[in-house]
């Protein structure tokens, strides 16, 4: 021990509470690199806080070693596929928060933030150069609704009521990620900072709302569903009225043709919906929430979200939605040629004329006048999907080959078939009677006594 203090310094041991606190800095050499940290220990006596902080300096000397092991044999087999570091491995290497201005004492209380937030999360398991500021943002607003961890769980772990965590505790772990992908941009392990725009939060930014959602999939599975059906006469003059007057044409026309929500629409990438896949992979929804830093200031911020139901989902394809999708792609060229370096490609595959979100009331405004002017009674967005819902059953009906609730509710992403079973049994038509005339011919179902129970009413 006392040769440790005079290769390191004698550090400081004091008094909190019941227990004493030990810290001392500590600087380590691996390959070329120097890493200092301020570590710490407590515990009853004195000699107890030293000999914790002792194992708590080793421990991070070989978590540092392991990872500069691990970034090496990467570095070797970079020819191999290689994805890199996760971003728990860079911070690993970086654990010392080198080059920032924040008191080293305090640097152990970052660690804490890191291993108690973001270690065990799927963005620290994530390779570093495939994170991007989107996944950077959800993870921050996710943990903004939901990331206490001191909350009352149920049997199997899961949060009952999840709490929010404080804008100051979102602002401990986005300094200690800040300074993991500085880092990795120095070392040259990144090639672009994805975290380099993202500010400190306030409570006005759209990462901090209180999640108070304009929902656009919030009005789906009413029970006037089947009266909100459109004819499929009409639904052919309004396609072929929008693909001569209005932008929007494609975005109807997939809404019908796919049965997806007007959210999961309006955030759908083109690279989930490639036409030479045989899936469009459903796996965000976009919201829109209230920024409500003053009420007068009130607007509408979009995020992007789980689907409505919570998970993903694949929605077959046809060869309607691929005509889609190569008229969706010509009408983004066009664009992009007229707005020049004005367009912000997100990569959507229905955006708006400068490649940002659609704003859902100017869809629906444009959709309703269209219906307007053909005479044809006022609907919703989201009526789009029921009418899909509609021709799916009944041309498979007429195909002979009727489409199970299962099936269905699969397609449309329902969380569960009694969903879809309660929405839109009434388009079965007979599927009970018919399914009990099916017992006539299970003979060996009916009791015995009752076999000749007509003969002998008969009689």
């Amino acid at each position: 021990m006392n040769k440790e203090r005079a290769t390191y310094g004698l550090g400081t041991t004091y008094k909190q509470g019941n227990s004493f606190v030990s810290q001392l800095s500590y600087t380590i050499e691996i390959d070329g690199d120097f890493y200092t940290k301020r570590i710490s220990g407590s515990g009853k006596t004195e000699t107890a806080a030293i000999r914790n902080r002792n194992k708590n300096a080793k421990k991070w000397e070989a978590d540092l070693k392991k990872s500069a092991e691990q970034k090496g044999g990467e570095e070797q087999t970079s020819d191999q596929s290689d994805n890199g570091p996760s971003l728990n491995e860079v911070f690993d290497l970086n654990i010392g928060i080198k080059g920032t201005n924040v008191q080293i004492s305090t640097s152990d209380n970052y660690e804490s933030y890191y291993e108690g937030y973001v270690r065990n999360s799927e963005l620290g398991k994530k390779p570093i150069k495939f994170i991007t500021e989107e996944d950077l943002l959800i993870f921050y607003m996710e943990k903004r609704k939901n990331g206490r961890k001191r909350v009352r769980k149920d049997i199997n772990g899961k949060p009952i009521n999840p709490k929010p965590l404080s804008i100051n505790t979102i602002n401990h772990i986005r300094f200690v990620l800040n300074n993991t992908f500085l880092y990795a941009e120095t070392k040259g392990i990144i090639e672009k900072n994805a975290h380099a725009g993202i500010a400190p939060f306030k409570n006005g930014t759209a990462a901090m709302i209180d999640f108070e959602q304009e929902d656009l999939d919030a009005d789906s599975d009413d029970s006037d569903a089947l009266q909100r059906i459109i004819a499929v006469e009409d639904m052919e003059r309004i396609l072929n009225y929008a693909f001569e007057h209005s932008r929007f044409a494609g975005l109807y026309a997939w809404a019908v043709n796919s049965g997806m929500r007007e959210g999961e629409c309006f955030g759908l990438k083109r690279t989930l919906a490639l036409p030479d896949n045989d899936y469009i992979f459903v796996k965000k929804s976009l919201a829109y929430v209230k920024d409500r830093r003053e009420e007068s200031e009130r607007r509408l911020v979009p995020i992007l979200k789980k689907p409505k139901n919570g998970k993903e989902r694949k929605v077959p394809y046809n060869q309607s939605l691929k005509k889609i999708y190569t008229y969706q792609m010509e009408l983004i060229e066009k664009e992009k040629k007229a707005a020049g370096k004005a367009y912000h490609d997100r990569g959507l595959l229905f955006p708006d004329e400068y490649g940002d979100y659609l704003r859902p009331w100017k869809v629906l405004k444009e959709f309703q006048q269209i219906l307007e002017i053909l005479g044809i009674e006022k609907r919703r967005f989201h009526d789009l999907r029921h009418t899909f819902v509609s021709l799916l059953i009944k041309e498979s009906q007429r195909a002979g080959e009727g489409i199970s609730i299962l099936e269905v509710s699969a397609i449309v992403g329902h969380r569960d078939a009694s969903i879809t079973m309660r929405v839109y049994g009434g388009l079965f038509p007979n599927s009970t009677e018919r399914a009990m005339k099916i017992l006539d011919n299970c003979n060996q179902i009916i009791p015995y006594q009752l076999k000749n129970c007509n003969k002998t009413n008969t009689a």
